[in-house]
């Protein structure tokens, strides 16, 4: 006689999923989950007694297993061999209980409409960092549900139209060596508490007791001054350039849920909590990799985001820091017009710029990957609502902030050896008007280096949107608070048919514009070294021939290419002398000589003992130090 024995351990549950079917039964018909005061003795595979009313309300006695189960014999959920029925979960109720393997999401997967996943008590579904599911039917989670991310990749739940039911951890991987604020925002359809960060990483702020390794009276880490290292944005608060918007978040403390739906935190990231107190002290270690966790009901399907705006702030209204919704990538720069209030651009802050961090500013219409977790800013021209759905997920694995494809005409980077401090955007667009408009984007405001455009009125652009022109001159600025030597690099770059030159009117140089072209250049205590008062881009239409080749109409010259002699026409040009240079593309004068232009009269200059390269050749006129630019080719 065989004997079986089972390990039994006992839940009491409240409330039975609606969806569950019993095997067994006393009464005629169907017995489904309208059970009551039922005990459940789970063993890892078997469901077993209780008594309940079934469909002609008669005595149901249940005694077997539900549907399809988890045996667990890998840790690989789409292996057949794992599931009692010998197949992966399909148009049925599967269950997965606490045995010794617990299954592992390693490849893409996919839970059908008509299938019902049930995660039990004490059972365990992890979603590995290479990996995401997606569902089209249901999950039940009663148990631990948990997307893991490393330093390559994140976990994620992919486009869905199904549902997932109970809370689920999500886990984000911060890198090490650079203490800098990040911003972060949960995935969550509900509020949660900042002491899921404490326990991964210090988060400090206002309360009694000031015992480092301690918590203070409102859940926050202590320290000697309990200095506040977690702040949300309050559009209202933005008022002109002396008030601050960033509020300190007040409490840390479970049962005080300050991390909203849709909040945006600034936080302080010091290092992993592992690293002990010494991170809150003087002369901290460098900050270690961490890796944060957070869990909740997650946000499913269409996900809408207020946008605030103040009329009586006048130009500083409207600003708007909001967070991936979802526990997944998305492309938020092809998101629509419509559903996301026409606004045209968007910033986010980079932490691994400069010193402490700095804001990059991107257009929206072409593909920027955002992970989960991360945080964009719009300024919106009136109230209205951005709006996110499960088609805006990606299947992308990437943890960078953000990626793009090349879509301005120039990018601009200021860097000094490997620290990149600011960006500049550029783009020909022939609806932008001469003022700001909705299309040129706001410079945020740096705390080291600031690299912008500035109009008349002064407004100051990361992206500036000009119509196109046969002649353009665009004011350039770099703020700096010390002597540095730094570089402007030419990142993006899609001249289309235009031409691009950099005038650095404090060393006198002229530096051609190309992809990958690096200018290197010292600012010093002169006033003129720094400010608006060093760059100008200048911008112009390109043709060929003996047609204007750099940047205006009145100066030309032919042939181009040439390989000996040059010359140089100047229709429209006031008459009278001229110093005449040739710069390099390093910006190097190479040639400089009077000459007596203006009123159709044609010079000539020998050019043969160049070598061959592109070179910008500028006429200054001496009355009024009007210059004149062109380019040519010497073979």
């Amino acid at each position: 006689m065989k004997r079986f024995f089972f390990l039994v351990v006992i839940y009491y549950l409240a409330q039975i999923p609606l969806f569950a079917q019993y095997i067994g039964g006393n009464g005629s018909g169907t017995h489904t989950a309208k059970l009551e005061n039922w005990t459940l003795s789970y063993t890892g595979l078997i469901y077993m007694g209780g008594t309940g009313g079934g469909d002609e309300n008669s005595n149901a006695i249940s005694n077997g297993h539900l549907g399809n189960f988890w045996l667990g014999r890998t840790n690989e959920l789409s292996s057949a061999n794992n599931w009692s029925a010998g197949r992966f979960p399909l148009n049925e109720s599967a269950w997965i209980g606490n045995v010794a393997t617990p299954p592992q999401i390693v490849s893409a997967c996919t839970i059908d409409s008509q299938t019902i996943l049930g995660v039990l008590p004490n059972a365990s579904l992890q979603v590995s960092s290479t990996a995401a599911i997606t569902v089209h039917g249901r999950i039940e989670n009663m148990g631990t549900f948990t997307l893991k991310c490393d330093s390559l990749s994140c976990g994620a739940i992919a486009n869905s139209s199904g549902v997932i039911a109970g809370k689920v951890w999500v886990e984000r991987y911060i890198p090490g060596g650079r203490r800098a604020y990040r911003f972060l925002a949960h995935p969550f359809s509900e509020a949660i508490s900042l002491s899921q960060l404490v326990d991964d990483i210090h988060v400090t702020g206002a309360g009694v007791g000031n015992t480092l390794g301690t918590l203070n009276s409102n859940g926050f880490d202590a320290t000697v001054s309990n200095n506040p290292s977690a702040f949300y944005f309050d559009e209202a608060l933005f008022q002109n350039t002396s008030s601050n918007p960033w509020v300190p978040f007040s409490s840390a403390m479970e049962n005080n849920k300050q991390l909203l739906p849709g909040t945006a935190a600034r936080v302080l990231i010091r290092g992993s909590k592992e690293q002990g107190v010494s991170l809150l002290q003087a002369n901290p270690p460098t900050p270690q990799a961490i890796t944060i966790d957070w869990q909740g009901a997650i946000n499913q399907g269409a996900v809408n985001r207020t946008l605030l705006f103040t009329p009586a702030n006048g130009s500083y209204s409207g600003w708007n820091f909001i967070g991936n919704p979802y526990a997944s990538p998305i492309d938020v720069g092809l998101i629509p017009s419509e559903r996301r209030n026409s606004i045209h651009n968007f910033s986010y802050w980079n932490p691994n710029m400069g010193v402490k961090g700095a804001y990059v500013s991107r257009s929206f219409g072409t593909t920027c990957v955002m992970p989960s977790g991360a945080v964009f800013i719009v300024k919106t021209g009136g109230n209205g609502t951005f709006t996110f759905q499960e088609s805006d997920k990606v299947n992308s694995s990437a943890l960078a902030v953000f990626k793009k494809e090349n879509t301005s005409n120039l990018q601009l980077q200021v860097s000094s050896g490997k620290v990149v401090w600011d960006v500049w955007t550029f783009a020909i667009n022939e609806q932008a008007q001469a003022t700001f408009d909705e299309r040129d984007g706001i410079k945020m405001v740096n705390p080291d280096v600031n690299f912008y455009s500035y109009l008349s009125d002064g407004t100051h652009l990361a992206i500036d949107q000009r119509k196109s022109s046969s002649y353009a001159e665009i004011p350039l600025a770099i703020d700096v608070g010390e002597e540095t030597s730094f570089n402007i690099k030419v990142g993006e770059f899609n001249a289309q048919d235009y031409s691009f030159t950099l005038i650095d009117k404090f060393a006198n140089k002229s530096i051609p514009l190309q992809a990958a072209v690096t200018y290197s250049f010292h600012t010093t205590n002169e006033e003129t070294s720094k400010g608006a008062h060093r760059f100008v881009l200048q911008v112009s239409a390109l043709v060929n021939g003996i047609e204007q080749f750099g940047l205006n109409q009145s100066l030309q010259v032919y042939p181009n290419p040439c390989s000996g002699i040059l010359h140089l026409t100047s229709t429209g040009m006031p008459e009278g002398e001229y110093e005449v240079s040739i710069y390099n593309l390093m910006g190097d004068c190479l040639f400089k000589r009077q000459l007596f232009l203006g009123s159709n009269r044609n010079q000539s200059i020998e050019v043969e003992n160049l070598p061959a390269a592109c070179y910008v050749i500028a006429a200054l006129n001496k009355e009024n130090n009007q210059v004149f630019y062109s380019k040519f080719m010497k073979q």
